[in-house]
């Protein structure tokens, strides 16, 4: 089993140690990896969450509210008002809408979450209506991962992103989404260098309150004992799946936190 294990933080900006190296890319219709998780959980956000107290419940996200029709094809979701994204532009029907079908036609590696979306209506900037191709149990679950996110659509076309058909062809945005975020989240994308480092800052006017966190830096550390060691140094806050072998290290200094799952 591995472990995660937090050094104390005063509120700035925490540095990770993480895999890095496995990130392909930060463009949420194409990213597939689980280092990508972390990164669009604090950048972009989805219209339904799991809370993190009861993994088997759902909550409202940027979604207010849903309903699902009798025969379980047409899923209505009303949307939050007054939600933007980091540019400033606000969030509408039609950002979920592009978002989506950006993601189902760019035939990425997570499209196939979108596999059984045959339709978005738009019914007003805070409406829209999903039509499936087949009754979906678990839609609902699907909507809460972050390829299923709210991307800025004027961000993303402006920067070569379509959801056109031929997306697959003509979708150039990835260049600039591995380099900035187009999301509501309580984080902004700032760089990526690939197989080193990912840096984020705070987003100031997240509709959610500003987070307590002025940035968040993730970097590669190769092994266990390094990042251990970066840790009892003060180098790092954070790393990622210690190995089980170093629990007794870790427990044995006051100034860590062990945390097994």
């Amino acid at each position: 089993m591995s472990a995660n294990v937090f050094a104390q933080d005063d509120g700035g900006t925490i540095i990770i140690a993480d895999d890095v190296e496995g990130i392909v890319t930060l463009d949420p219709g194409r990213a597939y990896e689980v280092t990508n998780l972390t990164i669009h959980h604090a950048t972009y956000e989805t219209l339904i969450n799991v809370p993190a107290d009861d993994l088997t419940a759902l909550a409202p996200g940027l979604a207010e509210s849903w309903e699902v029709s009798d025969d379980g094809l047409v899923y209505t979701f009303h949307l939050r008002d007054g939600v933007t994204f980091s540019s400033g532009n606000a969030m509408t029907a039609e950002d979920v809408r592009f978002s989506w079908m950006r993601l189902k036609n760019i035939k990425g590696n997570p499209s196939f979450y979108a596999d059984a979306v045959t339709g978005i209506e738009v019914i007003d900037d805070l409406t829209l209506e999903v039509t499936l191709s087949v009754a979906t149990p678990a839609f609902l679950s699907i909507v809460t991962v972050p390829a299923m996110s709210v991307l800025d659509s004027a961000v993303v076309m402006a920067n070569g992103g379509t959801d056109a058909a031929d997306a697959d062809v003509t979708d150039t945005a990835q260049e600039y989404l591995d380099q900035n975020s187009a999301g509501t989240g309580p984080f902004i994308l700032t760089s990526w260098v690939p197989n080193t480092e990912v840096t984020m800052v705070r987003n100031d006017t997240y509709w959610g309150g500003p987070a307590a966190l002025a940035g968040v830096t993730m970097i590669q550390v190769n092994d266990s004992t390094t990042a251990l060691q970066q840790l009892e140094r003060g180098d790092i806050d954070i790393a990622i799946n210690i190995e089980k072998d170093l629990a007794d290290m870790v427990t044995a200094n006051a100034d860590l936190t062990l945390i097994q799952g």
